[in-house]
């Protein structure tokens, strides 16, 4: 299902993020990014 492959997705850029920056911050970048492809 898309919500599913959305959902991967998500965990997979967060995953991403934790790894690049040694911390979670990309919050507000996963909160665009979502925004992006609901468009």
């Amino acid at each position: 299902r898309e919500g599913d492959l959305v959902e991967r997705k998500c965990d997979e850029l967060e995953d991403w993020l934790f790894m690049r920056d040694g911390q979670l911050v990309g919050g507000f970048s996963l909160h665009a990014f979502l925004q992006e492809n609901e468009s």
